[in-house]
């Protein structure tokens, strides 16, 4: 597990961790029931682990890029892992945009705010299929949580 550690990077800058509590606030179940976050503060350690395109995606043979199959199934082992041993994982992961260039067959990434987000859409589907398809070969169960600033 030590040499997986170059894989990711906990991110403990303010934005993340306000993403964090809201994604942890969002699992808490209604009513009289323990929360998922109750239940997470009370078992293993809450590991932040941040991924971008760079880690995603890597260049090919004709300068182009495609997917890292090799770091995203490492990724997907580390987390595993530290699910095993207890310890509970929110996985934040860019890299929509990138995909989606991907996706879209585009050699260059675009630069306006408009066209990246229409990447972003193409490519978020495929990004979160990947994660789906990969963590089911080592049955876990994922899940996309979106949220925005207001939650």
């Amino acid at each position: 597990q030590a040499n997986l550690k170059n894989l990711y990077r906990v991110d403990s800058s303010r934005s993340s961790h306000y993403f964090v509590l809201a994604a942890i606030r969002a699992m808490s179940q209604p009513g009289g029931k323990t929360s998922a976050r109750q239940d997470a503060l009370a078992g293993g350690k809450i590991h932040v682990i941040k991924v971008g395109t760079s880690t995603l995606l890597t260049n090919d043979e004709v300068g182009g890029q495609q997917v890292s199959l090799s770091n995203i199934s490492r990724l997907v082992e580390l987390i595993a892992s530290l699910r095993k041993s207890g310890d509970h994982v929110v996985l934040v992961s860019s890299g929509a945009v990138g995909m989606g260039c991907l996706k879209l067959g585009l050699s260059q990434r675009p630069t306006g705010p408009g066209v990246k987000q229409a990447l972003a859409a193409a490519g978020q589907s495929r990004l979160m299929r990947l994660y789906e398809d990969l963590f089911a070969v080592i049955g876990v169960n994922v899940a996309q949580l979106l949220i925005s600033r207001d939650d």
